[in-house]
């Protein structure tokens, strides 16, 4: 089944606020023992690009449960943005277990799940991820190797907004009930 949602983009919100603001917050980390890191010292602080804050919060989000969710006690999250040229570039990067180099290729597939022995969620969250920054422009993967945790990066588009931007829809599939 195919639906709309509709991206609100604001060239009012910086990518540096966006990170300093990451929905997860340190507290529910130190909660199950994690070290948890921000940094957004490499981007320009003033510097707007046109995103829809609610969904890329919700990025955000779900990549850094997943990496809380994978990471065992005493290990290390991390949130990082970063400026290029073209793009802003956020990384997220555990020291969880890693992802099998087999199922790379399958993580931001539609119900796909790296395990079969925990069945937590419904292996949607990373294919939302996707349709959110392909919905903006942006790119995502993923970089992992079994037993050396995993970085998430993403980019969004930057430059100056667009003068239309605004709302706009964007199709995505819904799953058939």
């Amino acid at each position: 089944m195919l639906e709309r949602f509709a991206l609100c983009r604001r060239d009012t919100m910086s990518a540096h606020s966006c990170v300093r603001s990451a929905p997860l917050t340190p507290p529910l980390f130190e909660a199950r023992r994690l070290s948890f890191t921000v940094d957004a010292s490499a981007l320009p602080v003033p510097w707007p690009i046109a995103f829809d804050h609610d969904r890329i919060a919700q990025v955000l989000s779900n990549l850094l449960s997943n990496a809380m969710k994978f990471t065992q006690a005493n290990g290390t999250v991390s949130l990082r943005a970063n400026w290029h040229a073209d793009c802003v570039e956020f990384v997220v990067r555990d020291s969880g277990p890693g992802i099998a180099k087999h199922a790379l290729p399958h993580v931001f597939e539609r119900f796909w799940q790296a395990g079969t022995e925990s069945r937590d969620g419904l292996g949607l969250g990373l294919y939302i991820c996707k349709t959110i920054v392909e919905a903006h422009g942006g790119r995502i993967g993923v970089e992992s190797e079994r037993g050396n945790g995993a970085t998430f990066r993403f980019t969004l588009p930057a430059g100056q907004p667009e003068s239309d931007a605004g709302v706009e829809p964007v199709e995505h599939s819904r799953p058939e009930q």
